[in-house]
């Protein structure tokens, strides 16, 4: 036997148009018609379903790389925050040695002049500095 529009045997439908003449097979094709065009619409409703589950995975993919990237970005200011707050240290330690060593330059650069006042003050030797020039040095030499 020979199926017709969705399964209507062909007997069957020589019957209806024996019937209902014309008006009733446009009946018969337009019923299947629709009932092929409503188990299209549900394919296509059951795919876009699919799609619109697969976009969001993708999304939810997609969100969970961009926290991931989030937190290595957070994690990596947080360590040039760290950074910045060492220097700072290191700064600070390094102004405390920089004031220490200038103080101790100054202290030799005072000890050094009053050294070298001694030396051009204490020129000659007792016995000339008490008023005997046999002994004398004189600048050029």
């Amino acid at each position: 036997m020979v199926e017709l529009f969705g399964g209507v045997a062909l007997p069957t439908v020589i019957a209806v148009v024996n019937l209902l003449g014309l008006p009733g097979l446009v009946l018969i094709i337009w019923s299947a018609d629709q009932r092929r065009f409503h188990s299209m619409q549900l394919l296509a409703q059951e795919e876009r379903a699919r799609e619109a589950k697969r976009r969001q995975e993708e999304m939810t993919a997609l969100k969970e790389q961009f926290l991931a990237a989030m937190a290595e970005a957070a994690r990596q200011h947080a360590d040039a925050v760290r950074l910045y707050e060492n220097n700072v240290v290191l700064t600070k330690s390094y102004e405390r040695t920089t004031n220490e060593l200038m103080s101790i330059i100054q202290l030799a650069t005072q000890t050094m002049t009053r050294l070298s006042e001694q030396v051009v003050n204490n020129m000659y030797c007792p016995v000339i500095r008490n008023g005997e020039n046999r002994w004398a040095l004189t600048q050029r030499d």
